[in-house]
């Protein structure tokens, strides 16, 4: 069995195609914070292939849900190295990720 990877992410699905409707404030909010970690997946496939998403979804998500680390900000580079990605890609802030995004849940 092969696994093939694709960037999805709530934040779009709830946010933008929903348009955010029966979603209370508290979960808006989080889904806003979700975007940083969708943008450096989205960078991180630019850079190396889909293929690096298993790794880093599993180096992040191990972080942020399984350890609770959810506001520390030494998640992304940390995951990052885990997964042999440079660290640069931790600033992908720009929202040109999130045409990948879009494309792939599309």
């Amino acid at each position: 069995m092969r696994a093939d990877w694709w960037i999805m992410s709530l934040a779009y699905l709830n946010l933008v195609q929903r348009e955010g409707k029966g979603l209370s404030e508290d979960y808006q909010e989080l889904m806003v914070k979700s975007w940083g970690p969708v943008r450096v997946c989205a960078a991180a496939a630019e850079y190396g292939g889909r293929g690096v998403l298993g790794p880093l979804y599993t180096a992040i998500g191990t972080r942020l849900h399984n350890r609770r680390r959810r506001d520390d900000l030494t998640v992304m580079t940390e995951a990052l190295a885990e997964a042999d990605l440079p660290d640069s890609l931790a600033a992908a802030t720009s929202t040109k990720f999130d045409q990948l995004n879009k494309d792939s849940i599309s």
